[in-house]
């Protein structure tokens, strides 16, 4: 069923009463809600919005539904390219009131849903997390599928009776330990070792993410894409190593390179993901092209953040397994990915990428605080935290001077390239070819 409220929309120079669909996302509305307004943009491309009270714009992507609006509200219909007039304030009363009324986090009915649709996230969640990790594999198998199964059969209904894909997704993405735990149960119940379960549940998450996306649809891609990011590689790289009677440690090695390759070509596939048009040859308008943009830069962000989690748990892995070589790709992949964050301007792109970079860093401290006790922990940690505040205050600009930018581009491509061996060092390529040539003298 379509949920409709009755909203009014103010443009230039006219003021419309309209009922609109809840579940649409903006960017659809406005079209008609041009022609109903009269407005024009005198040949120059505009970028219209719907704006509340207060001058807070709504989301285009996002529905009048996931954004709080309700029947009643008055909303502005205007070119956000162009600097919004000054406020005129003849009464002081009224314009407290006006500003109290424009003031965010009021508690409303919205509200009150999302609290419960969270509470019921947590629940499923937390079931997931208790099956996983306690249960044997009679129990993980049984009641991860359960619960996954009835966690999407959920979410389908919100979609289809309600209308709320916000609330479907929160739910189904809840559901990801479950399925996990299905995953891993049905590895048990065929006698893998524990590379092979965690392969399974890293592969059955994925899962959940391709049918959180077919329940939800596109309004839950990024996030989809980012657990894809984080767990499909380590699946079948996990996989692999079960197959060959590789353990974990090997995996990690081989997830290095590959996360490095995947960081490089993130900004690449988020473009063709996103439906960016190419330049010279498309027809779009210019909204288009922005939202296009929009959605490439919130998919590049997802990737990138997936692919510094695997890394992380990757360096972690490394770090605990010890030896020289696993030290060295640690610390090469951790240059390599530092060295990339130049690429991206935002902030969702650049702190996942600087995150991973700093664990890797402070990973390579872990032979001085694995014999030494807690009194030893505490002083690297403290010289870490002292540093890295030192760090902080003495940064005045981030962009790099071109001769250095330069510079950095030849480390990254040998921090990149010096993975590859280091990789194979840790998995032990290099003494098995030792061995075979021995094996005929």
């Amino acid at each position: 069923m379509v949920s409709f409220c009755r909203v009014t929309v103010i443009g230039s120079s006219r003021r419309v009463d309209v009922t609109l669909p809840e579940a649409v996302p903006v960017a659809d509305l406005l079209l008609d809600l041009a022609g109903m307004l009269d407005e024009r943009s005198d040949g120059v491309p505009a970028r219209w919005a719907l704006v509340r009270v207060g001058g807070h714009a709504l989301d285009p992507e996002h529905s009048l539904a996931d954004q709080g609006v309700a029947s009643g509200t008055m909303l502005f219909f205007r070119d956000v390219t162009e600097e919004a007039p000054p406020l005129a304030i003849d009464d002081f009363a009224q314009q407290v009131a006006i500003s109290v009324d424009a003031e965010t986090g009021q508690w409303a009915a919205g509200m009150f849903r999302w609290l419960l649709a969270a509470a019921g996230a947590a629940c499923l969640f937390a079931a997931g997390a208790v099956v996983l990790l306690a249960g044997d594999r009679g129990v993980r198998t049984v009641a991860g599928a359960v619960g996954a199964a009835l966690s999407s059969l959920a979410g389908v209904a919100l979609v289809r009776l309600l209308g709320s894909r916000a609330f479907a997704g929160l739910i189904t993405f809840a559901a990801v330990p479950l399925w996990a735990a299905a995953g891993a149960g049905l590895a048990m119940v065929a006698a893998a070792d524990a590379t092979g379960v965690l392969g399974a549940a890293l592969a059955a998450t994925c899962v959940a993410a391709a049918v959180a996306l077919l329940v939800v649809g596109n309004t839950v891609l990024p996030i989809s894409i980012g657990v894809v990011a984080a767990a499909l590689p380590p699946a079948v790289v996990l996989g692999g190593t079960y197959l060959f009677g590789a353990g974990v440690v090997a995996a990690a090695a081989i997830l290095c390179p590959v996360g490095l390759v995947g960081v490089a070509l993130a900004s690449q596939l988020a473009v063709g993901l996103g439906g960016v048009p190419m330049a010279g040859v498309s027809t779009a308008s210019a909204t288009s092209v922005e939202l296009a943009l929009i959605r490439a830069r919130r998919l590049s962000a997802a990737v990138l953040t997936g692919t510094a989690l695997m890394l992380a748990a990757s360096f972690v892995v490394l770090a605990r397994s010890g030896g020289w070589f696993a030290w060295g790709l640690i610390a090469v992949a951790s240059i390599a990915v530092a060295a990339q964050v130049r690429h991206h301007r935002f902030a969702a792109e650049v702190a996942p990428l600087l995150a991973a970079a700093l664990i890797g860093g402070l990973l390579l401290e872990f032979p001085l605080v694995a014999g030494g006790g807690p009194a030893v922990a505490a002083t690297v940690l403290i010289a870490d935290g002292l540093i890295l505040g030192g760090a902080a205050a003495a940064i005045r600009s981030w962009k790099l001077p071109e001769a250095v930018d330069r510079r950095m581009r030849t480390v990254e491509w040998v921090a990149i390239a010096a993975s590859v061996p280091l990789a194979l060092e840790v998995l032990g390529v290099y003494d098995a070819v030792v061995r075979f040539a021995r094996s005929f003298s």
